[in-house]
């Protein structure tokens, strides 16, 4: 897994909205679900909501996924009305 590593200028950031910055088509529920559920790795240890990045740390990259390449970000299944019958 590639991972990024925390410049001088993103120094001092909380890590949702730093998420928020560099992946703005992940939708902002599903981020902090996410680092609620512990999902998300800050030096290889789960991280919280409040915790401040540093230059050097590195977080996992999620160039794999939807939201960094996608525009339209998360496709949901078409979901086409009931059919209707006569009785």
């Amino acid at each position: 897994m590639q991972t990024v590593t925390i410049g001088p200028n993103d120094a001092g950031q909380r890590v949702d909205k730093f998420l928020q910055k560099n992946y703005q088509n992940l939708p902002v529920s599903m981020m902090y679900k996410a680092i609620r559920q512990k999902d998300i790795e800050l030096n290889g240890r789960r991280c919280q909501i409040s915790d401040r990045l540093r230059e050097g740390m590195s977080l996992p990259s999620m160039s794999g996924t939807n939201f960094s390449k996608n525009p339209a970000g998360i496709r949901f299944p078409i979901r086409l009305p009931a059919a209707r019958y006569r009785v």
